[in-house]
């Protein structure tokens, strides 16, 4: 759950400290998705909506896009639990290091 997410690498100052440099938090409840895309008069938004719904899985999902809205990757919080805290932890700065956006 998110609770369990702020709990372990959400706690720690330098996770956070990235993220904050490096992306935009958004949280957005998946049965809304397909809404907010049919209704989205804005094309970005649009697009958005529909990328976050086609790569949505329940219950929690962190998905993380590009600043131009492109799919990067996406972890399900039920995958997440089982490996314990340092598997969200590493899932965010391995994509961080990977799309080179700490610098």
């Amino acid at each position: 759950s998110g609770k369990t997410l702020r709990k372990f690498a959400l706690s720690r100052p330098d996770v956070v400290d990235r993220l904050q440099r490096s992306f935009v938090n958004v949280w957005l409840i998946g049965q809304h998705l397909p809404k907010l895309a049919a209704e989205a008069t804005d094309p970005k938004l649009k697009r958005f909506y529909t990328i976050l719904n086609e790569n949505y899985k329940y219950p929690v999902d962190s998905v993380i896009l590009t600043p131009d809205a492109e799919f990067v990757a996406h972890i399900n919080v039920k995958d997440v639990i089982p490996l314990g805290d340092t598997a969200y932890t590493a899932f965010l700065l391995d994509t961080i290091n990977e799309l080179n956006l700490d610098e």
